[in-house]
């Protein structure tokens, strides 16, 4: 399987499909292995709406219908994410996937975005495909069998049903040590123009958030993050 390069302070920009852009820094050499972490790797992937609206009759707005099976969202917390600077272990998986959707809330409603909703199938699509890069040693939004993001989000039914119109995207990230932390994930995030947009995009509604332990360099090491967004808009 293909593996990621061993080139230092390198960046790589790669045109997507759907006229996205990525970004992939690669990680330290072995040389490096004495520092203790390695730098956070990052991409990102946009789709934009897609579909046929059908106008109303008459031009007064209706509500968008509440999407299906939404899972809780925890609330707002009024000061800082409870767990943001935990490195995630087996045993507090959950809890970093947790803080990692109180930050990426927190930085969307200091901005005047709606708060996105947990979605149980975008985060299953999330945790499939942060198990698939790790396991097969890549890191890209097209999987080497040639998978999409919107490939893998189509085949969960996430999109099928009455719809009218919707929007998909993806952030990618994993780190080591201090900085697989989700407060130095989405800082890493926020840092990077097209990653920012996903966070902070007025259409999403909902998201998926995955967590995995290894990264696509070292499965016995780090951790590797995927975020999957959504928005649905029903006839």
């Amino acid at each position: 399987m293909p593996k990621l390069p061993r080139t230092s302070r390198a960046a790589v920009i790669c045109a997507l499909v759907a006229s996205a852009a990525a970004l992939l820094p690669s990680p330290a050499r072995a040389a490096d292995a004495i520092l203790p972490s390695l730098p956070i790797c990052l991409d990102t992937v946009v789709l934009p709406p897609i579909g046929t609206c059908v106008p109303a009759p008459t031009p007064t707005p209706s509500p968008t219908p509440a999407p299906e099976e939404p899972a809780p969202t925890p609330p707002a917390s009024p000061g800082r994410c409870a767990d943001r600077n935990l490195q995630p272990t087996a045993a507090t998986i959950a809890r970093v996937e947790r803080a990692t959707l109180c930050l990426l809330n927190r930085e969307r409603t200091k901005r005047g975005r709606a708060r996105l909703r947990a979605q149980p199938t975008l985060a299953g699509v999330a945790d499939r495909y942060a198990a698939q890069m790790v396991r097969e040693g890549f890191f890209a939004h097209v999987s080497p069998a040639g998978t999409t993001m919107l490939a893998r989000i189509r085949r969960t039914g996430y999109l099928e049903g009455d719809i009218a119109r919707w929007s998909v995207g993806e952030n990618l990230a994993w780190g080591t040590g201090r900085i697989s932390t989700p407060a130095r994930i989405v800082k890493a995030w926020m840092a990077s123009p097209g990653h920012k947009r996903n966070i902070l995009d007025r259409s999403y509604r909902e998201i998926g958030v995955g967590v995995v332990l290894g990264v696509p360099e070292d499965p016995s090491r780090g951790a590797t993050y995927v975020t999957e967004f959504g928005h649905r808009v029903r006839r």
